[in-house]
């Protein structure tokens, strides 16, 4: 293993330029893959969770409207009044069963509502994510670099 310093300037094609197209492919490829594939897995997991939140948004807002339509039912029953819940008549089963689909429609309605916004803000990060994720620059960078009588690996970067 050979190092050496590279110089600023440019160097004689003949000494490095191997080296240098060997530079380029790990340098770029390399360190673009490692960002991109850190990339591709923040926005694929953040995407995920954003389409689970919207499918429970979507589960629950289909219970809300089934818990409502129970309700709806239980005032559309005839001779009924939903006056007969109050006083001395609000032990009844229909009363309890009223309250009890009126307080299953509004939890079912705010775990919904909560998925739902949840989803949108998943789905925001993950085109954030997408749009401003920028690669880092690799500080120290090896390369192989092979000459006419010689060959070796140049460290490369800011010191």
């Amino acid at each position: 293993v050979h190092f050496q310093r590279v110089p600023d300037a440019a160097a004689p094609p003949s000494t490095t330029a191997v080296g240098w197209l060997g530079a380029e492919s790990g340098q770029e490829v390399g360190g673009r893959t490692a960002t991109s594939r850190a990339k591709w897995i923040t926005v694929i997991a953040l995407g995920s969770g954003a389409v689970v939140a919207a499918a429970l948004g979507l589960g629950f807002n289909i219970a809300a409207g089934d818990k409502a339509n129970d309700a709806g039912r239980l005032h559309a029953e005839p001779g009924w009044t939903s006056s007969e819940c109050f006083g001395a008549g609000g032990g009844s089963a229909p009363c309890m069963q009223l309250r009890s689909d009126v307080a299953a429609n509004r939890q079912d309605w705010g775990i919904s509502t909560a998925s739902t916004i949840g989803a949108g803000v998943l789905a925001a990060a993950a085109a954030a994510t997408w749009v401003w994720w920028k690669p880092k620059s690799a500080a120290v960078v090896a390369r192989p670099s092979v000459g006419a009588r010689s060959g070796g690996l140049v460290l490369d970067g800011q010191w």
